[in-house]
């Protein structure tokens, strides 16, 4: 069964007032049923500040694993069997794990305790595809900080499913917060690699997009594909309409991009409501410069 994102309303109903309070970025993930589930359980503050679903899960997490330490349960040994379960799951392409396979149950019924779990018969499973999404991405993390590419991480096409790609996408947002550095180099590793799917490539601009103060260094990647006809529109939408901080960043690497034409004037009017001050800016250049081509 499919569930469809919540209105505005039904979310506000359940979180109270404190929901208009909330950023945008943090609003929207509300919406997703599992997301809100996840954010009721989370006890603390932390669950007010958080604007990825990589963050938010990772919140409840750490929750979880102060939950277990308050039942007596040892968190390694809680740590050690969620790792056993993405591992046994992802080896094996299943759901499901046997519970016989683990001889201590205790981190077992702590987490079938805490909401992370179930138990379906004599089998083992996440209690959403959600969870296990962000468990797999920890383990991809992993692998990425000991040094291998991402591209690698993904597999061949044939294993580049919309679920992976759902992973892919909170795999580059932490990445992106987390090491500015490999994010990039992901970035073009995905890009440049001839195996991967076109809507997987995407995911590069997508996060890219999400970057609140890029700089020189995310304009040397974007700088390589935005003349290109097949990435262009792509990084219109993706990187620069409604997003000022790109915006900036084009008028400053790019001196004489032309605002006066369809496509800026698109980028300059997707802006004018959350930063009319950099349109002012932008639009005072534009008439500096024409009136000094005039002379």
């Amino acid at each position: 069964i499919t569930i469809g994102p919540l209105s505005e309303a039904d979310v506000l109903n359940i979180v109270g007032e404190i929901y208009t309070g909330l950023s945008f970025r943090l609003r929207t993930l509300l919406r997703t049923p599992s997301n809100l589930y996840v954010w009721t359980k989370i006890k603390n503050e932390t669950r007010n500040t958080v604007t990825t679903l990589f963050q938010l899960m990772d919140a409840w997490w750490n929750q979880i694993l102060l939950e277990c330490r308050t039942m007596g349960v040892d968190v390694n040994a809680v740590t050690e069997c969620r790792d056993r379960l993405v591992k046994y799951m992802r080896s094996r392409e299943t759901l499901f794990v046997p519970a016989l396979l683990f001889s201590d149950q205790s981190p077992i019924n702590a987490l079938v305790s805490c909401g992370m779990l179930r138990k379906v018969e004599r089998n083992i499973c996440f209690c959403h595809q959600s969870f296990l999404d962000y468990s797999l991405v920890v383990d991809d993390l992993n692998r990425i900080f000991q040094g291998e590419c991402i591209s690698t991480i993904i597999g061949t096409m044939d294993r580049q499913t919309p679920d992976v790609r759902y992973q892919l996408l909170m795999l580059l947002q932490y990445l992106s917060e987390a090491d500015g550095k490999i994010f990039l180099e992901s970035c073009r590793d995905l890009l440049e690699s001839p195996n991967i799917r076109y809507y997987f490539r995407c995911c590069a601009f997508e996060v890219l997009g999400q970057v609140p103060n890029p700089n020189h260094k995310h304009w040397d990647l974007l700088s390589n594909y935005f003349e290109k006809p097949e990435w262009h529109s792509q990084i219109t939408r993706a990187i620069f309409l409604g997003h000022p901080p790109f915006i900036r960043l084009l008028a400053e690497q790019c001196p004489g991009y032309p605002w006066d034409e369809p496509e800026g004037r698109d980028f300059l009017r997707s802006i004018v409501q959350t930063d009319p001050e950099l349109v002012w800016t932008i639009l005072q250049e534009v008439g500096t410069n024409s009136m000094q081509a005039d002379e």
